[in-house]
C-alpha cells in the first residue's frame, strides 16, 4: 500500500518563546510551569546583563546577590523580578546616557 500526499510539507515555524534560564527561575524561587511570557522576557534580560557583567555563573549570582541587598525588598505590589529587572533597565539607561555625554564632551 503506497501513501500519496497531495499537499506540500512546508517547515512549520516555531513559536518564538525564548525559554527562560532555569537557575534564575530556581534562584527566584518560581514555578517554571507558572512563568508568563512577560516574566520570561524579564528573566532573560536580567540574565544578559549578568553575562556582561562576567561571565562566570558564580561571579553572576554573587553580582544578582549584591543587587538585591542594594535594592532590598521589592513593594507589595511590585515582584523581586520586576524590582531587578526596572533597576538593572534604570542602570543600562544610565550608562548609555552617561556614554554619550562624554562622546560630546570630545
Amino acid at each position: 500500500m503506497q501513501i500519496i500526499s497531495k499537499t506540500t510539507a512546508e517547515p512549520s515555524v516555531i513559536s518564538e518563546n525564548p525559554t527562560p534560564d532555569a537557575s534564575l527561575i530556581t534562584y527566584f524561587g518560581l514555578n517554571p510551569s507558572e512563568v508568563g511570557k512577560d516574566e520570561v522576557s524579564k528573566i532573560n534580560e536580567i540574565k544578559g546583563y549578568l553575562q556582561s557583567v562576567d561571565e562566570d555563573e558564580f561571579k553572576q549570582f554573587e553580582e544578582l546577590r549584591n543587587i538585591r541587598r542594594r535594592l532590598g525588598s521589592p513593594s507589595i505590589s511590585t515582584s523581586e523580578i520586576d524590582h531587578i529587572h526596572k533597576y538593572i533597565r534604570l542602570n543600562q539607561a544610565m550608562h548609555e546616557a552617561q556614554a554619550r555625554v562624554e562622546e560630546m564632551e570630545k
